[in-house]
């Protein structure tokens, strides 16, 4: 029950960002006598407002909200990071069966999706790990990989793949250098590996894919 021992000590700021009464003081009241009636006033407000289950506080959720109020901790000097943290925990205080709800049950937050995107955009032609994603969010590896396919219905290695295809569709639409270039320019070691990708990814090799496209158009 530690979990809902340290919601009880939430810091008084992050309360009305997560939608949560403030903490009591050791005597049981909401603050100082001028402020006990404006406490009264949001934990009645609270109270009328939240579903049974979110205002019982159950453990999962307890857990989750530590989590999530921890991570942000972490990572004070982002306020993306920390914004994304209070909105999923907001989010799940907002989930209508929050009781059952799971911490992997999550998707990435806009600005990591931004992040994400823009620099396997940028750096397509090198070696893209898992491990630089996860860095980019401020996610561990683990959790990254969960939040990446309930986002993006693919895994980020897939991900990364299908992108370096796009980039050599275009190359081969649009230039006439060589196949072993245009490899090199999408992050592909070799040849090779270039059309063994392409092929699994389209059914055909980027030779017969160009020949196609430029008798009759992509």
């Amino acid at each position: 029950m530690a979990a809902p021992q340290r919601l009880a000590t939430l810091p008084r700021h992050l309360c009305p960002v997560l939608h949560l009464p403030p903490p009591l003081f050791p005597d049981g009241s909401l603050g100082p006598p001028h402020t006990e009636r404006k406490g009264s006033q949001l934990l009645s407000s609270y109270e009328a407002n939240t579903p049974a289950q979110v205002h019982q506080f159950p453990d999962i959720l307890a857990l989750g909200i530590v989590q999530l109020l921890d991570e942000a901790d972490k990572h004070i000097g982002d306020p993306d990071a920390v914004r994304s943290c209070l909105d999923r925990a907001r989010a799940m205080l907002r989930a209508p069966d929050v009781s059952h709800r799971k911490l992997a049950d999550s998707r990435m937050a806009r600005w990591q999706v931004k992040r994400v995107v823009d620099h396997v955009r940028e750096n397509i032609d090198t070696t893209i790990r898992c491990e630089d994603l996860a860095n980019l969010c401020r996610l561990s590896v683990s959790h990254f990989s969960k939040v990446f396919r309930q986002t993006f219905d693919t895994s980020p290695h897939a991900y990364v793949l299908e992108m370096r295809i796009e980039h050599a569709k275009r190359l081969l639409m649009e230039t006439d250098e060589p196949l072993a270039l245009i490899a090199l320019a999408c992050g592909l070691s070799d040849q090779s590996h270039f059309s063994r990708s392409f092929r699994h990814q389209t059914g055909e090799t980027p030779r017969a894919w160009r020949r196609k496209c430029s008798r009759f158009g992509c």
